[in-house]
């Protein structure tokens, strides 16, 4: 009768490694003599390999473990070893600024794994996800823990009662698609792309008593790689998050006979798994749109009447309309994430500011000028608006027409090329500064 695997984790102290156990030998060598050992215990496993805890206690900060499948090390074992080496320095090397975001946004590799008898990397530590990304749910009587991934967030108000869990609100929402542009945003600037970006390796969690305070976090980073670069393992689209141009090359594909153009067999074979910025922007509205989803069926439809009114409800037109052109069927005719990110931040910032708009806009109905003024600068400058010189030079113009002679120096200073007229106008008041 054979004996039970025992799988434990060991830190060295002698030479700075971590070390994973998968057998019988009770041994320890040399290189971990005066080692921390743990037994591990599994957590969930998947196509590329297992995860494992270290027992709460046991280890500084909760941490756990990937450990390769035998299967992956054996056919990609170098490779997973350069690629690893690669994230790990990625997030070593970057400010500390980057750094804390990388940590608090994502589940990033932290340290290399080493097999205990073979001295070669089969894995990588990384923090364990923390406890406010997973909701205990009664199911048929019984309690049961999940994930609080964006699939399970995606659930409709009749489930989210049912089980008494919070509806998304206005604020949570917005804070959601914050963090997830602005975390997309700073991979992109570094030349990552998330590839599978999908709904089970989005985590989002709910603050029951204050949404502004919701988070989100990115797992399975591993899959992530350099622009340019090639993945040691094959990275495929998830189920109903595939974009248009790999269903295109599938669709063409299934088409061709066996004896088709071997070239043109081969570059459709790749294009149904080319994973590049577009893809992921494309992903990222794809979530979006069905994060404002009313009804059901929000992890499956790729477009939304309730979606798209209530984006230019509680955001703006203008990040709609970008939305939108991030679905296209055309990748290049889709916006950048920093398009996307920069759209948003504007337009929140334009409805934070809503209020103090609404008096002026109210004053500017009953003629006040320097309201025209006011609102005018603020147009110019993006102060709590976008910035719209069109609107700038309307109600700066109006401003000066009502008497207000700052307005017609604001609009020589403030735009290129000014009008010479406008110019005439401000010499005569006496600016000495007019070109």
């Amino acid at each position: 009768m054979s004996k039970k695997r025992i799988e434990k984790i060991l830190f060295s102290e002698k030479d700075k490694k971590v070390y994973f156990q998968n057998n019988n030998v009770s041994a320890i060598n040399n290189n971990t003599e005066n080692a921390l050992i743990f037994n591990a215990k599994k957590l969930g496993s998947g196509g590329t390999g297992k995860v494992y805890k270290i027992p709460h206690g046991a280890y500084p900060i909760p941490i756990a473990i990937k450990r390769y499948s035998d299967k992956v090390l054996s056919e990609n074992g170098a490779a997973i070893d350069s690629y690893l080496r690669s994230l790990i320095v990625f997030r070593k090397n970057m400010t500390d600024d980057i750094r804390r975001k990388i940590d608090k946004f994502t589940v990033w590799p932290q340290r290399l794994v080493y097999d205990y008898d073979t001295d070669e990397i089969c894995g990588f530590t990384m923090h364990l996800i923390p406890e406010q990304f997973f909701t205990s749910i009664n199911i048929a009587g019984e309690d049961e823990k999940k994930e609080s991934n964006l699939d399970f967030v995606l659930h409709g108000a009749k489930f989210r009662k049912k089980y008494g869990l919070p509806l998304l609100s206005a604020k949570g929402r917005a804070k959601i698609v914050y963090d997830f542009l602005s975390t997309v945003s700073m991979l992109h600037n570094n030349d990552y792309i998330l590839g599978d970006l999908s709904p089970k390796n989005l985590l989002i969690a709910v603050d029951k008593s204050n949404q502004s305070k919701n988070r989100i976090l990115f797992i399975d980073t591993d899959s992530y790689r350099k622009r340019g670069s090639v993945h040691p393992l094959q990275q495929l689209h998830t189920p109903d998050w595939i974009p248009p141009e790999c269903q295109k090359a599938s669709v063409e594909l299934s088409k061709l006979t066996p004896n088709a153009n071997p070239s043109l067999l081969s570059r459709l074979k790749v294009d149904m798994f080319i994973q590049n910025q577009y893809t992921d922007v494309y992903k990222v509205c794809l979530a979006i749109i069905r994060l404002y989803h009313d009804g059901d069926h929000a992890s499956i439809i790729t477009s939304s009447y309730s979606a798209d009114k209530k984006l230019r409800t509680n955001i703006s037109d203008e990040f709609a309309n970008y939305i939108l052109q991030g679905l296209s069927d055309l990748p290049k005719a889709r916006p950048s994430i920093n398009d996307l990110l920069t759209s948003f931040v504007n337009s929140v910032n334009a409805k934070l500011k809503a209020p103090e708009i609404s008096k002026l806009e109210a004053m500017i109905d009953i003629g006040d000028e320097e309201a025209m003024y006011n609102l005018g600068i603020a147009y110019a400058r993006g102060n709590g608006v976008a910035i719209d010189k069109h609107k700038a030079q309307m109600l700066l113009y109006k401003a000066y027409l009502r008497g207000n002679i700052e307005a017609i120096f604001a609009l020589v200073d403030l735009f290129d090329n000014p009008p010479e007229h406008f110019i005439n106008e401000a010499v005569k008041h006496g600016y000495v500064g007019a070109k």
